[in-house]
Formats: C-alpha cells, structure tokens, sequence
C-alpha cells in the first residue's frame, strides 16, 4: 500500500519563496512522477490513496488526464474530500495577497490555464484510491461516501477564501515571500 500525501499546491511558476507545497503550475507534479513509476512502487494486488487537491475544470479534476494517461489495469476511485470548491478566482487572489510583487507570474499562470482549460476553473481536495491490477481497462468513478469511509471530522468545511490563503501559506518560506 502506499499512501500519499504529496506536495500538490498548485503553484505559478516564477514566485519566489514557495518550496514545502509546490505542486508546480497544476499541482500534479509530485503525481505524475508517482503514477509514471507506480507498477514500480506496488505489486500487481498494491493499492494507493493519495490526498489530491487539484484544479478542477467544469466539476473534472485535472488527475482524470494523469489518470488516462498513466494508469493501466486499475480502478481508480475519486471521493471528495471538501465540502464545498474554491473558486480559482480566490485562489488567485491569495496568491496575489500573500506575493504581492510576483503579480506578473500569478497573473500569466491564470492566462495559460484558461488559455488550456478555460475560465470555469475551480480547486478543490480529493482521495485518490487507486486498487488492484486486473485484467480490465482502466476505470474511474466518483464516489460521494468520503464521511461514511474517513469520518464526518475530516471532511474539510471551510471557508473558500480561509482555505485558499491557508494553502498559499503552505509554500511560503518566510524571509523570502516577494
């Protein structure tokens, strides 16, 4: 079993300070290289949960395309773990609050990303459960159960803009926010 929880903030290019969280410019970064080497990691019966918070493109977290792409013989299931997304526009503006002087950088990563998803972007966390091999096609389904497996405690129910700044926060090295 592996169980992640991976540095998945996703983060401009080009602002100064961020380390602990990068997560790079979809929070996939840490991901990708995990689900590139997973048959690697885990034997044919090994299973993964991996803490996601991603960048969600009309109600599809951007893992679906990391998913399609790497994942081979497995059922992957997706579960929510927030109650309620972040609009990407908050998010930005933390971003922008907490690094004021990479507005340039922040503001070109919203152009490329609506520029390759759109502008109906929001974030929000989610429970990857990857499962066993098996002879069959990749498949992934949304599961709405996340109290019911993990507990009514560790649903995140905060507010948008609360929960945005806090993970911002998450990359900033003190000294050197710019």
């Amino acid at each position: 079993i592996i169980f992640a929880n991976p540095p998945f903030v996703p983060t401009p290019d080009g602002i100064d300070g961020t380390i602990t969280s990068n997560g790079g410019r979809e929070g996939n970064k840490f991901i990708e290289v995990l689900f590139r080497r997973l048959d690697t990691f885990l034997k044919p019966q090994g299973e993964a949960l991996i803490l996601a918070f991603q960048i969600v493109e009309n109600d599809k977290p951007l893992i679906l395309n990391l998913i399609s792409q790497y994942i081979e013989c497995r059922s992957v299931e997706i579960t929510p773990a927030q109650e309620k997304s972040i609009d990407f526009n908050v998010y930005l503006a933390a971003y922008l609050e907490l690094f004021p002087k990479s507005k340039e950088a922040a503001m070109k990563w919203k152009s490329d990303l609506n520029t390759s998803y759109g502008e109906n972007l929001s974030l929000s966390h989610y429970i990857i459960h990857i499962r066993a091999r098996t002879d069959t096609q990749t498949t992934h389904f949304f599961a709405d159960n996340f109290e019911e497996k993990f507990g009514v405690d560790l649903m995140l129910r905060y507010d948008e803009r609360d929960l945005a700044r806090g993970r911002v926060f998450e990359n900033v090295i003190l000294g050197q926010i710019s």
